[in-house]
């Protein structure tokens, strides 16, 4: 009997270490980038590491054609930006999955 119960045990932990792992390696979805900030063009996006999405945009509408973007946490709240452009202060969420930044 006690021999069926650890094997119980042991399979009910080893399905449980399997989803977790499984959830835990799914790609992340970023958030949902506006598609102009100003007269600026979305050109890419990309997840960070820490689960951030970064918006690049052309930066042609700054005058000075830097590079610009927007850069939002999981939750879609702006937590960083570069360049002259002012961005959105959230975001949308979405369940597209982006590229990881380089």
């Amino acid at each position: 009997m006690l021999f069926i119960q650890t094997a119980l045990v042991s399979l009910l932990w080893t399905a449980q270490w399997a989803v977790a792992a499984s959830t835990r390696d799914q790609p992340k979805p970023c958030v949902l980038c506006s598609a102009e900030v100003g007269s600026d063009i979305l050109t890419s996006t990309c997840l960070k590491s820490n689960g951030e999405t970064t918006c690049w945009y052309n930066g042609t509408g700054s005058g000075m054609g830097l590079p610009t973007y927007c850069t939002y946490d999981a939750n879609g709240v702006l937590s960083d930006h570069g360049g002259v452009i002012v961005c959105p202060p959230w975001a949308a969420p979405s369940s597209s999955v982006c590229p990881a930044c380089a």
